[in-house]
């Protein structure tokens, strides 16, 4: 019985310490209140829970946890006491369970005799085993605070993390897009290009038959040219001809018409 009585004081003791440790120092808390945990969101500093309301129905809260307070190691969907200040979390009180047999051994415990020297030793030795015990707790809780302390700080390196991840996905985001935008103008540029060549091809496809025009125009030209220097020179040719037998003829003309007045004149000397 004794035994069972000591045991059950170092438990409550334990949770007494444990509450202690995990209430912040300074401030006036608002009214504490049972809730059941559901998520404790480190990097967003938020701590959901769900509370009864006066109707029995649960509600689903979303509490800011006060900065610079480190709440201890819980386990999701079991309850708690939370305690605010301001409208955030600053502390969770563990609600302790007390076995009954517990209680009721407790309570029909009798008080041990002063002048009784085993049960006194008994009693020592469980004291003894109660403050190793606490110690021992105080080491786990010690190194659950170092564990936590370890795990929040990782949880703002992975915030810290995803927020360059995210800036870096924006900025990828942002050069996706004016890539596109690039790609687009240059696609349009490119079609341009393609039309103005085309334009250019067309151009110079009517310039070369404009050309070979232009060559057919000048041959037919040349040979005309040809004929026209060859139609010249036998017109020269003939005229010279003409001018010579004109000559000639008026030479004859002359001739005759000096025979003639000789003619006349050897007439006219006769009948006189």
């Amino acid at each position: 019985m004794l035994r069972t009585t000591l045991c059950t004081l170092a438990a409550l003791f334990l949770s007494a310490s444990v509450l202690v440790a995990a209430e912040p120092k300074g401030g006036k808390a608002d009214k504490p209140y049972a809730a059941t945990i559901v998520k404790v969101d480190a990097a967003k500093h938020l701590l959901i829970v769900t509370t009864k309301t006066p109707a029995g129905k649960d509600v689903e809260k979303s509490l800011p946890i006060k900065a610079g307070v480190q709440l201890p190691d819980v386990q999701l969907g079991s309850t708690f006491t939370v305690v605010e200040e301001g409208g955030k979390v600053i502390a969770l009180r563990p609600i302790p369970k007390t076995p009954a047999a517990a209680k009721t051994a407790t309570v029909k415990q009798p008080k041990p005799a002063a002048n009784d020297p085993a049960k006194t030793a008994a009693a020592r030795a469980e004291c003894g085993k109660a403050r190793v015990a606490t110690r021992a707790a105080k080491a786990r809780l010690a190194r659950a605070k170092a564990v936590l302390a370890k795990a929040d700080r990782a949880a703002r390196i992975a915030a810290k993390m995803d927020k360059g991840r995210a800036t870096a996905l924006q900025g990828a985001t942002t050069r996706l897009a004016q890539a596109k935008t690039a790609a687009a103008k240059a696609v349009q540029e490119r079609d341009e290009a393609i039309r103005l060549a085309r334009t250019k091809v067309a151009a110079a496809r009517v310039a070369q038959g404009q050309l070979i025009k232009a060559q057919v125009a000048k041959a037919k030209a040349y040979k005309a040219k040809v004929r026209a220097d060859k139609f010249a020179k036998a017109k020269a040719t003939t005229a010279k001809a003409a001018a010579q037998h004109v000559g000639q003829a008026k030479a004859a003309l002359d001739k005759a018409v000096k025979g003639k007045v000789a003619a006349e004149k050897k007439v006219k000397e006769v009948s006189h």
